[in-house]
């Protein structure tokens, strides 16, 4: 990928990562029983690694985890050492979880977010801070499992992102990048 090109793909990134953290914020229903909305975030992050790795690389996400935290109001750091954790774990099996297909990949992005969402809770446990209910995780997880799809599906057919040909690049004097 040239540099242009990869610039653009992180510019983009960036803007959609934070369209992602101010979903969240425009909600239309402030009673207490209002529905959970899901991890956007996780899900356009581990999606965008899965299919090119290169333009989405570690100090972005962990920017856009950050922010999130931030904005959020939620534990400053855990949610983007939860992210990073399942990021790289996506990007050294992406190869693999392109090869055996979308139903797979579904699969294991969604125990990926459970665990994420348990360890994340454990933490705070550990720290005697307010913990989510398993309910709560249940649903934040089904909701974020429910929406991937959508996200691939926009990722693939209106960005047109798709995985890199064999995985990876070459440059010039055929070396892999």
């Amino acid at each position: 990928m040239t540099g242009w090109r990869l610039f653009l793909r992180r510019a983009l990134y960036l803007a959609l990562a934070a369209l992602c953290i101010t979903f969240p914020l425009v909600t239309l229903d402030y009673s207490v029983n209002r529905r959970l909305p899901p991890d956007l975030l996780y899900a356009l992050s581990i999606a965008w690694i899965v299919r090119q790795d290169r333009s989405a690389n570690m100090p972005l996400v962990v920017a856009m985890a950050l922010l999130a935290d931030f904005v959020l109001m939620r534990p400053v750091g855990l949610g983007a050492l939860m992210l990073l954790i399942t990021s790289e774990v996506a990007r050294n099996n992406a190869r693999v979880l392109r090869d055996y297909g979308f139903f797979l990949e579904w699969i294991a992005v969604g125990v990926g977010f459970v665990l994420m969402m348990l360890a994340q809770n454990l933490l705070l446990a550990m720290s005697l801070s307010n913990t989510l209910s398993l309910a709560s995780i249940g649903r934040i997880a089904l909701a974020t499992f429910v929406t991937y799809p959508f996200i691939v599906a926009f990722l693939r057919y209106i960005i047109r992102l798709r995985p890199i040909p064999g995985g990876f690049d070459i440059d010039r004097l055929g070396r892999v990048i």
